[in-house]
């Protein structure tokens, strides 16, 4: 019999007896079975299947498991001999703080606490809960044993269901008792089956690229019925698929992830943070770069044809000197240069520092000169000013939209009221409405393309903070910010229908970061007033409709609307160059359009 040692003692139930008990046990139970049952409920039983454990405030003693992987203050603990339920999780998290030693990946331990369900970031952020204990007391029985079985997330093992996250929590909460656990359905529910478990992944395709923290989405290989690919390798959102496959992976430091790479042999702990479900690497995946390369438009104006992008620059300002050459690159080199190009998240000359006030000719003169550079056109700029701090965004950067244009192709028509119903030109719209408080200011400007004129209107709706995580504790989860963006859109297509009202078969543009997807309102009616608005979306095929990717999710949101004049022979393309790569010169793809107007 091996002498087993007691360690990482808070407390001892029962006294020194109670412990000299408990020791000659343990050493029985680890000399003859290797299966420990010394009283205590499985975890299993902890876990239960729900997302709340059934023993949930209670104290338990006596939870035996396998060490599978530790942290500064908690580890996970793993059951070898799991039941024959996959709704229920074999591991569960243990907290020991400051109190409690950490013991040491392969100990098989006995723990002794309370079980608690611990909110990441705390409940507010509506990240769902884990189950888990707030040790007391953590006994070793025995060193250096075998893991526990990792589960095979593929073909031949398990698989997350393909479209729904959740779609039958009772009161919009997954935690609701009378909320049906349905692993094989719902997204939650099938990762809460595994949560803290060792899973594998023989080959992940990266469908988000790596951020600054290192974390990649990914999706288990080609096994599953999994929704629309993009050509380019992502999986695309829509209506009724919210994509439950995705999970996060931490990558290592020296590699950079771009979608469609591929990850070999993913192993770890199936975690959960920041509203998302991610696996806690225990090794080196083999990173299989897939060569994915930055778009080239083929669209590009000429004598009878005007060529339009809309770009959100990302907080761009004078102070992004390295970024203004990136940007240029992609302006002249990918966009072939385009006539009109409608920038968003421009910001004031000094970008977030709180003096200086709100002008930001400077960044735009810097970004016009870095075009130059490029090879570009000499463009000229246009914006006006935001009263400071009034327009929302990032602190201190006066955030707004404007417009670069070739004067030898473009100019500007000027007129300071009101004209035939329509508004000065250029103006802001929203100034003064609530839907535009603290948000910042469509622009609108009349331009001459020869003798055609053409009325614009720059745009950069409301952003969806405050959505809750979409693996997040409330379901469905709600669309951050989309009244304000209906009234918002809704005073945009006002103007829109003044327009076409003022000068029938007028060529209007619309376009911009409305920070909503098509399939939801306001882009969903967005051709229902009289300027008849068309989504050039729509020209292309369906799985290459998108210009943003959020955890691993490619979507829509951004978006080009046209008057039927304009619709007549557009032509559309979204310049896939940053929302598919690590390394980016903005967040959102650039959007570009050709359309027919003669001179």
């Amino acid at each position: 019999m091996r002498e087993i040692s007691l360690r990482n003692r808070v407390s001892s139930p029962g006294g020194w007896m109670g412990v000299f008990g408990r020791l000659v046990l343990l050493a029985l139970i680890s000399s003859c079975s290797g299966l420990p049952e010394p009283g205590g409920p499985r975890i299993h039983e902890i876990q239960g299947r729900s997302h709340r454990s059934p023993y949930h405030g209670r104290d338990v003693s006596g939870v035996v498991g396998i060490v599978t992987f530790t942290g500064k203050d908690h580890f996970f603990l793993q059951d070898p001999v799991p039941d024959r339920d996959d709704s229920t999780s074999e591991a569960l998290r243990v907290y020991v703080g400051k109190k409690v030693a950490v013991p040491a990946r392969g100990d098989r331990v006995m723990v002794f606490g309370r079980v608690t369900e611990y909110y990441p970031g705390g409940k507010k952020t509506g990240n769902l809960p884990m189950t888990g204990i707030e040790a007391t007391a953590v006994d070793l029985i025995a060193s250096d044993r075998p893991l526990p079985a990792f589960v095979a997330i593929a073909a031949g093992g398990r698989l997350p269901p393909g479209k729904i996250i959740d779609n039958d929590s009772v009161g919009g909460e997954p935690e609701n008792p009378a909320t049906p656990f349905d692993p094989a359905q719902d997204g939650i529910d099938f990762y809460e089956s595994l949560e803290g478990m060792l899973v594998e992944i023989g080959e992940a395709v990266v469908v988000g690229p790596s951020n600054k923290y290192y974390d990649a989405w990914i999706v288990p290989g080609n096994d599953g019925d999994f929704g629309m690919r993009t050509p380019r390798g992502g999986i695309l959102l829509r209506e009724d698929d919210i994509n439950p496959q995705r999970m996060k992976v931490r990558v290592e430091k020296s590699h950079w992830c771009n979608v469609v790479d591929v990850l070999k042999g993913v192993i770890g702990v199936l975690d959960y943070s920041y509203g998302n479900f991610m696996i806690q690497p225990m090794g080196k995946p083999v990173h299989e770069d897939r060569g994915l390369k930055p778009e080239v438009t083929s669209l590009r104006g000429d004598e009878d044809h005007l060529s339009v992008a809309s770009y959100n620059v990302l907080n761009f300002s004078a102070v992004a000197v390295d970024r203004a050459g990136l940007i240029a690159a992609q302006l002249v080199g990918n966009l072939r240069s385009p006539d009109l190009v409608a920038l968003q998240e421009m910001q004031d000359n000094n970008g977030p520092l709180a003096d200086g006030g709100a002008d930001a000719s400077e960044s735009f003169k810097v970004l016009v000169s870095a075009v130059a550079a490029a090879g570009g056109p000499s463009y000229d700029f246009l914006q006006i000013n935001p009263g400071r701090g009034e327009d929302g965004g990032q602190p201190g950067g006066n955030i707004r939209v404007g417009f670069l244009f070739n004067p030898a192709r473009l100019k500007i028509v000027r007129y300071r009221e009101e004209k035939e119903g329509l508004p000065p030109s250029p103006s802001r719209i929203g100034v003064g409405l609530p839907a535009f408080q603290s948000s910042r200011k469509s622009l609108f400007c009349e331009f001459l393309f020869g003798s055609s004129r053409i009325f614009v209107i720059n745009n950069h709706l409301s952003s969806k903070f405050g959505s809750p995580p979409m693996y997040g504790s409330r379901q469905p989860p709600a669309n951050g910010g989309f009244d304000r963006r209906v009234a918002q859109f809704g005073e945009i297509s006002a103007v829109a229908d003044r327009i076409a009202t003022a000068v029938p078969g007028a060529a209007i543009l619309v376009l911009g970061d409305f920070n909503e997807f098509p399939f939801e309102e306001p882009m969903k009616s967005a051709g229902a007033g009289k300027a008849r608005l068309k989504k050039l979306s729509e020209l292309l095929p369906l799985p290459e409709r998108y210009t943003y990717n959020f955890q691993g999710n490619s979507q829509t949101l951004d978006h080009v609307l046209v008057s039927e004049r304009l619709a007549a022979g557009a032509e559309y393309d979204v310049v896939h160059v940053n929302s598919e790569f690590a390394v980016q010169a903005s967040d959102h793809d650039p959007v570009v359009a050709r359309l027919k107007l003669s001179r």
